[in-house]
This record gives structure tokens, C-alpha cells and sequence, in this order.
């Protein structure tokens, strides 16, 4: 029958791949829903860290003090460069 002969050329041609070419395919394995998840969280938690860090130094250097050491880093790169 034609259906039987459809299946035996399905089957050598999906065994013959790998027996004539020898290389392995390595399949991806697939990660379960709930590392998906997590790591997607994880992400989300160091670029929120970092966003909050980085408003902490902002408001740090708008603040008085953080004016103020600016200001004294500028004067020590200036006394520097006329040592030079």
C-alpha cells in the first residue's frame, strides 16, 4: 500500500540523518516554566537596583554635600595639573 511505503521512507529518512552524517545534534534543554520566571525576576531586580542606585548618587550630587565634595574634587585636579 502506498500509506505503508509514506511511512517506511518517513522513517529512513529521519534514520538516516543521523546514522550517515555522524555529527551529534545537541537539543536545547528546555527550562521549566518556573526558572523562566525566575531568572525574568532576577533581571528585573538588578536593573531595579541598579535604577535606584544610580538616583541615589543623582540626588546625592544635587545635595549640598554632594556640591560640595565636587567642588573640592575640581580644586585638588586643579592643584594637581598646575603641580604638573
Amino acid at each position: 500500500d502506498s500509506w505503508d511505503k509514506e511511512s517506511e521512507d518517513e522513517d529512513d529518512k529521519s534514520g538516516s540523518k543521523d546514522s550517515e552524517g555522524g555529527t551529534a545534534v545537541q537539543v536545547k534543554k528546555k527550562k521549566k516554566m518556573s526558572e523562566i520566571i525566575a531568572e525574568r525576576e532576577a533581571i528585573k531586580a538588578a536593573e531595579h537596583e541598579a535604577k535606584s542606585m544610580l538616583d541615589k548618587e543623582q540626588a546625592f550630587a544635587e545635595s549640598s554635600e554632594g556640591k560640595a565634595q565636587e567642588k573640592l574634587r575640581l580644586l585638588q585636579l586643579e592643584e594637581e595639573n598646575n603641580l604638573e
